[in-house]
Order: C-alpha cells, then sequence, then structure tokens
C-alpha cells in the first residue's frame, strides 16, 4: 500500500451479471470527482441461503463505464 485512499462501493443483486442497479445521483458524482481512487465492487447472483455471489469490480467514473439511467428527479 503507497498511503493512497481507496474509495470502495458495493452494489449486490440476487440477479446475473447484467442485471441493473442502482445508483444515486452523489455516488455516480462521486465516482467521477475521485475516479483515481474510485472502485465499484458488484456482487451478482447473491445466494442469501449460501451467502454468496460472484464479483466483478469497476474502477473509476462510473458514467464512462456503464450506461446510466435516470429514474428520479426532485421536483420544486
Amino acid at each position: 500500500m503507497n498511503g493512497e485512499p481507496k474509495f470502495i462501493e458495493v452494489k449486490t443483486t440476487t440477479g446475473g451479471k447484467g442485471t441493473p442497479f442502482m445508483m444515486t445521483l452523489n455516488e455516480v458524482a462521486f465516482s467521477e470527482i475521485h475516479s483515481n481512487h474510485y472502485y465499484l465492487y458488484r456482487l451478482y447472483d447473491y445466494n442469501r441461503t449460501k451467502n454468496s455471489s460472484e464479483l466483478y469490480i469497476l474502477e473509476g467514473d462510473i458514467s464512462r463505464q456503464r450506461e446510466l439511467l435516470a429514474t428520479h428527479f426532485k421536483v420544486y
């Protein structure tokens, strides 16, 4: 370890590898601002009985790696 921070976000679904998952606008913005130190640990095929899953890791700005679909807006 070189003393650099490592920001880890974990997202879990019971569906397969391609199952969409939710991220807030703040989480996406954080991944952009801290892209050199940001890691998203994506757990999928989660089995509650066995407490096990599969894993892949995304590094950096999520908006540059995945399609984002806005699903919520704050209305005034």
